[in-house]
C-alpha cells in the first residue's frame, strides 16, 4: 500500500472530527460551530504544511464559496446550517481536480448514510442501547453529518491510500 500526500495526512487529521459529528448529529442534531472552526484551522495549518501555495489559497477560496452556498441553502430550507458550515469546513481537504469523484463517493455514502439509519431507527436494540438519541424521534430530518463525514473519509482513504477505484 502506497500513501499519498496530502491526502493520507487529512485522512489522518480529519477523521476524528468526522466520528464527532457522525455521533454528535445522530445524538443531538447537532453540529458544533467550534468544531467547524477547529477544523478549518487544522486545514489552515496542515496545508500550509502539505499544499503548494497557489493550491493552498484555491481549496480557502471554495472552502468561502462554499460557506456563502451553504448559508443561501440553509437560508432556503434545503439543510442545516451545521451541515452548511461543516463542508466548507472540510471542503479544502479535498483536491478540486478531484470534485467529481469525490461528489460520487459522498452520494454513495449519503444513500447509505440514510438507509442506516432508517434500519438502525427502526430496530429495537439499538434503540434500546440509544434511546436518548435525537434523530430516532419521528418526524426528525436526516442526519446529514453522517453521511457527510462518511463521504469525507471514505475520499480521503481511498485517495491516501491508493485504494482501488472506480466510479461510474
Amino acid at each position: 500500500m502506497t500513501l499519498v500526500l496530502p491526502e493520507a495526512a487529512f485522512f489522518a487529521l480529519t477523521l476524528p472530527f468526522s466520528l464527532w459529528v457522525a455521533w454528535s448529529d445522530l445524538k443531538f442534531m447537532r453540529i458544533s460551530n467550534r468544531l467547524n472552526i477547529v477544523l478549518f484551522c487544522v486545514f489552515l495549518v496542515a496545508g500550509l504544511v502539505f499544499l503548494p501555495l497557489d493550491d493552498y489559497g484555491l481549496r480557502i477560496a471554495i472552502a468561502v464559496a462554499a460557506l456563502v452556498i451553504g448559508f443561501i441553502a440553509n437560508m432556503l430550507g434545503v439543510m442545516g446550517g451545521g451541515d452548511a458550515k461543516y463542508i466548507a469546513a472540510f471542503i479544502p481537504f479535498i483536491a478540486p481536480e478531484a470534485l467529481y469523484e469525490f461528489l460520487f463517493i459522498m452520494s454513495m455514502c449519503l444513500l447509505t448514510a440514510v438507509l442506516v439509519h432508517r434500519l438502525a431507527r427502526a430496530t429495537p436494540a439499538v434503540r434500546r442501547y440509544t434511546p436518548d438519541w435525537v434523530s430516532w424521534q419521528p418526524g426528525m430530518r436526516f442526519p446529514m453529518g453522517l453521511g457527510l463525514s462518511g463521504g469525507l473519509s471514505f475520499y480521503l482513504a481511498i485517495v491516501g491510500f491508493n485504494l482501488p477505484f472506480a466510479p461510474g
